[in-house]
């Protein structure tokens, strides 16, 4: 239930205009939605990197790259409503100056876009790229690293 009620939160004001605190807050929020999106799935990932996942893929009720479909307790729509609700925000926290908000929404960016490919294209679509990769080159190590493991995660492919 909680899932549905994302989209008529005002996430992406929070993001922009919250406190440290709050920005911290709501990455932290999406990384665990994303990890109990993962935990409580009777799926295996599979994790094949590939190339760029350059889409605008239209809703689909399977959450790749899994190796089944979203199953009896509907995965695939609480995939893609998290990453849709998520992407917006997560661009302007990757965008923030404070390395513990950069890092914990690359950690989020990386969660989401392990979810599906729909998730990954949404991330994309939504402009994620241009916020992570000057992560890549931050002074802070834990921020280097979780910007690069999302970066990783975004290129890999299920197809």
């Amino acid at each position: 239930i909680f899932l549905q009620l994302l989209p008529a939160m005002p996430l992406t004001a929070l993001c922009a205009e919250g406190s440290v605190e709050m920005q911290h807050a709501c990455a932290r929020l999406f990384y665990l939605l994303g990890r109990t999106l993962a935990t409580t799935s009777e799926r295996q990932p599979i994790d094949v990197p590939h190339g760029f996942p350059i889409c605008s893929v239209p809703s689909s009720p399977v959450c790749t790259p899994f190796d089944v479909g979203p199953g009896p307790s509907g995965g695939g729509s609480q995939c893609m409503m998290l990453s849709e609700a998520a992407a917006t925000p997560l661009v302007t926290l990757c965008a923030s100056e404070q390395p513990k908000v950069q890092a914990a929404a690359a950690q989020a960016v990386e969660r989401l876009a392990l979810q599906s490919e729909h998730g990954r294209c949404t991330l994309y679509d939504a402009g994620i790229l241009p916020s992570l990769l000057p992560l890549l080159t931050s002074e802070d190590i834990h921020v280097q690293h979780s910007a690069a493991e999302a970066v990783r995660q975004l290129l890999s492919s299920s197809t």
